[in-house]
């Protein structure tokens, strides 16, 4: 009898059939499929100056949460997305004025848009520190359970000036490389309106892509698309260390 479950480890689902030894009677389950994982972590502004409206008069905060919205559709619309990608998201601002991971690890199938508020300041760099430190502790966990992934992403949504101290906002800059650099993620800034994008360009070598509002729906299912359908899944970070950030689809997507 085969039944979806849950591992408290790392929070991964996956099918198992219950196995019972003709002899003994004894009863195990056996995993019939694990998918490969994608890991998105999502890096949300929701500073006090995303209550700011755009042109056509819809605040930041509530484009966001479109966005928010638009992700959900076009997660239970990709087969592949649904049965590999996990996502978990930190706040910038909103909820409280240091970053927190206030969304855990959750697979695509059991993800729900978090309505997001406007408030306190903008700690992007701090944000991108905690983002670094979750991801390699989910990817200890994968390890762990031998589970495969492919070469997490940290997304970064931002329409608001930065508002780390000096230090904070280097170190972020110099781990968010070093770790692009030796393959352990590939960092996507995207900004909106009318955000400095020279300075979320400091986290990588690649270009930040700037948008006139939260395109979710159009981006993410090309970022997905890029890493779900690899020939190749990758359990040890070295295998994505010698191929360019283009080999991920960042360098390609067009908004």
């Amino acid at each position: 009898m085969s039944s979806t479950k849950c591992c408290a480890g790392c929070k991964s689902r996956f099918v198992a059939t219950m196995l019972i030894c003709p002899q003994c009677g004894s009863q195990r389950f056996y995993v019939e499929d694990l998918a490969v994982r994608t890991l998105y972590l999502l890096i949300l502004d929701a500073s006090s100056s995303m209550a700011a409206s755009d042109a056509g008069g819809q605040t930041r905060i509530s484009l966001l949460n479109d966005g928010l919205t638009a992700l959900d559709t076009a997660l239970r619309e990709d087969e592949q997305a649904m049965s590999g990608a996990q996502i978990a998201a930190i706040n910038v601002g909103g909820f409280s004025d240091a970053p927190q991971l206030f969304l855990d690890w959750t697979d695509a199938a059991d993800f729900k848009p978090p309505a997001m508020v406007a408030g306190y300041n903008t700690p992007l760099g701090a944000a991108v520190l905690l983002a670094l430190d979750e991801i390699e502790t989910q990817k200890a966990k994968f390890r762990w359970h031998d589970i495969s992934y492919t070469r997490p992403r940290i997304l970064i949504f931002t329409g608001s000036a930065p508002t780390d101290g000096d230090a904070t906002w280097r170190e972020a800059c110099r781990r968010a490389r070093e770790s692009e650099a030796g393959g352990k993620v590939l960092i996507c800034p995207i900004g909106v309106g009318n955000v400095d994008m020279t300075k979320l360009a400091e986290f990588t070598d690649t270009s930040p892509r700037h948008v006139d509002s939260f395109e979710f729906c159009d981006l993410f299912p090309l970022l997905a698309d890029a890493d779900m359908n690899q020939d190749e899944a990758m359990s040890q970070d070295e295998r994505a260390r010698n191929l360019p950030p283009s080999a991920y689809g960042w360098e390609g997507v067009t908004l």
